[in-house]
């Protein structure tokens, strides 16, 4: 994926990683860092309320010598050094990073892998080689509530209290808006963002930033991508 950052007159700015073809194992294996990924997914905030094992292991479908500095896997993201150090200088205080690394395909030597959650993928197909290190897990609560609920157009679904409620100590997580079937969704802000990066109350599985940060990870020759959210379609 090369980094591309997309101009114009804009009121979100979407961030995408790479990742494709790859899993964080103890994500996929690790039951409470499944329920991780259902805090984020339902946008609970805050720490992470228990002890993981550290370095996460990222495991790869492909052998490559570099990758994205935003990687998506598990419906979590990680990101590398220079990302990492670039977003503590402006989001301190509302994120917290956990190392890991990243295993790339050794066919052979990933033979004797558990079954890992990779598209179905079956062992021989992920990790067992080289070590990229220099990864983190973003454990990310900032957001924003800008989302104009009355206006925007979708399908209101229930934010996982139930779930969430067992899992995190009575917490309960964010309604969000989905699709309605065959015209999709509608987003309309009531109020413009101020954080540099950020979710937003409502819309899962969507990272944001200002302009500011994305003009600053531009500068910086961060490998990622920088694209208009498109408010009409909810893409």
């Amino acid at each position: 994926m090369a980094a591309y950052f997309e101009k114009g007159p804009a009121e979100l700015l979407k961030l995408r990683g790479g990742g494709g073809g790859m899993s964080c194992l103890p994500f996929s294996q690790d039951s409470r860092l499944k329920l991780a990924a259902t805090k984020m997914r339902h946008q609970v905030n805050g720490p992470l309320p228990f002890e993981i094992e550290q370095p996460l292991l990222i495991v790869s479908s492909w052998d490559r010598p570099k990758y994205e500095d935003l990687i998506e896997a598990n419906d979590t993201w990680f990101v590398s050094d220079r990302f990492k150090t670039l977003i503590e200088s402006t989001a301190a205080g509302e994120v917290e990073f956990f190392p890991a690394f990243i295993e790339n395909l050794d066919r052979e030597k990933s033979k004797d892998r558990p079954r890992v959650s990779i598209n179905d993928m079956t062992p021989g197909h992920a990790g067992g080689g080289s070590r990229i290190e220099g990864y983190w897990w973003m454990n990310l609560w900032a957001l924003e509530d800008v989302l104009d609920r009355q206006a925007s157009v979708g399908q209101w679904h229930d934010g996982g209290r139930e779930l969430v409620r067992n899992i995190l100590d009575g917490a309960a997580g964010e309604d969000s808006l989905g699709r309605l079937p065959g015209s999709g969704r509608k987003i309309i802000l009531k109020a413009k963002p101020s954080k540099p990066i950020f979710q937003i109350k409502g819309l899962q599985n969507f990272l944001f930033v200002s302009e500011d940060f994305a003009s600053l990870l531009e500068s910086n020759g961060l490998d990622l991508r920088v694209t208009i959210f498109n408010q009409a379609t909810g893409e």
